[in-house]
């Protein structure tokens, strides 16, 4: 017995039941809590840069911005789900996420040079697109760590050096 319109598409209604727990995790477009507070924070805002400003940080002002422009999107990651599909079919929907990908990367290399501009900060030190690039495909999972160096942990726990 055929569930969808078309006759054959069996295997596409049976995919999606067995994937169907993924759309209570949330939805693609959530940004998990630790890629949120990179872009909150305060590093990440675009007033707050300056030349000496490491290039994540333009890079997640950009993020952050584009987050912003896109209703809380962050730009897509190019990662096509495995998925039943005929070769021609996958082939095609592969090559528009890619191509929405690096239009998307694209948008955020521009953001990073406009904020280097903005700041003062040479652009063809920032705007590496390879790693803008790379930062679009991981945005989902950023993090940031902030440690202490020796002294300022000796600092913290009392003990000093000699």
């Amino acid at each position: 017995m055929s569930r969808g319109p078309h006759p054959g598409d069996e295997a596409n209604f049976e995919e999606a039941e067995r994937a169907a727990y993924t759309a209570a995790a949330g939805a693609a477009g959530d940004v998990a809590e630790g890629a949120l507070s990179v872009l909150r924070d305060p590093s990440a805002d675009p007033s707050a840069l300056t030349p000496a400003s490491d290039r994540f940080w333009f890079l997640a002002a950009a993020l952050r911005g584009f987050y912003e422009a896109h209703g809380g999107l962050l730009p897509l990651a190019g990662d096509l789900p495995d998925m039943t599909a005929t070769t021609d079919l996958y082939v095609a929907l592969q090559r528009l996420y890619r191509a929405k990908a690096a239009e998307d990367a694209a948008e955020v290399c521009e953001r990073v040079g406009a904020l280097a501009a903005a700041a003062g900060a040479p652009a063809a030190v920032v705007a590496d697109e390879a790693y803008v690039r790379e930062g679009c495909r991981n945005a989902r999972f950023l993090r940031v760590l902030r440690f202490h160096d020796l002294e300022g942990e000796a600092a913290l726990d009392g003990t000093t050096r000699g």
